[in-house]
């Protein structure tokens, strides 16, 4: 079981510097010695690609599993997700003289996106649904927060919350919000 414990951490470390393949070949050999983390992992990448077969547009990998989404619980990233808002806010509206109810959704749902495909990453390529949900409930509280027109507030965050589950199954998403993303940092940002 040693054997098995050390390819089950060695692979954690090759997800952690970005070598998936060489992760995912160690865990299937741990599954097959019995390791208990490992074969739930190898499931749920199996289960993840048959997903993907069933709906080939799927930019995010996105997973709806309630077993899955018990054993992906985020933290609370509000005060984080606040102080990038109140940032993404203050250079959108710099860039473009004032802020436009519409840009501050598009901010919101690109940022939020942007948080999921990190999350993905991470996660052996698994972006289970409930992590959509948790990440979406700690932006909109961090944008209530921090976003001071009130007046439009409740109209953003209703068009974030139904274009957001448009968006993350669109076909080059994950391009769109980095380029987005990319653009705002280097203050680049225009129409």
């Amino acid at each position: 079981m040693a054997d098995t414990n050390l390819m089950f951490n060695l692979a954690q470390e090759f997800m952690r510097i970005g070598k998936q393949k060489e992760s995912v070949e160690l865990l299937r050999k741990a599954a097959g010695l019995g390791h208990i983390q490992s074969i739930q992992i190898v499931q749920n990448i199996d289960y993840t690609k048959s997903l993907t077969k069933q709906f080939p547009i799927n930019p995010l990998s996105i997973v709806d599993n309630e077993e899955i989404d018990q054993e992906h619980i985020i933290g609370n990233f509000i005060e984080l997700y606040k102080k990038d808002i109140f940032s993404n806010l203050s250079r959108l509206q710099t860039l473009n003289n004032g802020l436009i109810p519409d840009e501050v959704t598009e901010l919101l749902i690109y940022q939020t996106i942007d948080n999921l495909i990190e999350y993905k990453t991470k996660s052996l390529d698994i972006l289970p649904f409930g992590v959509i949900e948790q990440v979406k409930e700690q932006i909109k509280k961090a944008f209530i927060s921090v976003y001071i027109d009130k007046g439009y507030g409740s109209q953003i965050i209703e068009n974030y919350e139904s274009e957001l589950m448009i968006r993350i199954w669109e076909s080059g998403i994950v391009e769109k919000t980095l380029n987005y993303m990319e653009k705002l940092d280097n203050k680049h940002f225009s129409k």
